[in-house]
């Protein structure tokens, strides 16, 4: 019967042991589920900042009408710009050199053919 208990209290020692390891990784296994735990809390806060795919496309339909208006005001804004260009060349090129005074045109001269003789004699012949 001794030879029993001995074997019974070498199995009650190694099933101690077994459940020393079992209480051991049981501790390990709740350090990193609280470890687990905390990340998916920040996940899931993380997640109320991203953005879903409706409100993406809604992004995009917004970004395609901003380039649109973009391109409209750069088209206006380069027309302006170069109406403006045009506008103060000409004033400049027209008033770089300065003007001459008005020439006086020459004055006309008629110089009449003399009159006929006949007429000029006294008595008309």
């Amino acid at each position: 019967m001794d030879e029993r208990i001995t074997v019974l209290e070498a199995a009650a020692q190694d099933t101690r042991g077994r459940l020393e390891d079992l209480r051991d990784r049981s501790d390990d296994m709740r350090g990193r589920l609280d470890d687990m735990s905390s990340r998916l809390v920040r996940v899931e806060t993380k997640l109320d900042t991203v953005a879903t795919k409706s409100e993406l496309n809604e992004l995009k339909a917004d970004m395609h009408d901003m380039k649109a208006e973009l391109i409209k005001w750069m088209v206006g804004s380069v027309l302006a710009l170069g109406a403006t260009a045009i506008t103060v060349m000409t004033f400049v090129l027209n008033n770089a050199v300065p003007k001459l005074p008005p020439m006086q045109a020459a004055p006309v001269v008629i110089q009449l053919p003399p009159p006929p003789s006949s007429l000029l004699a006294p008595g008309g012949k």
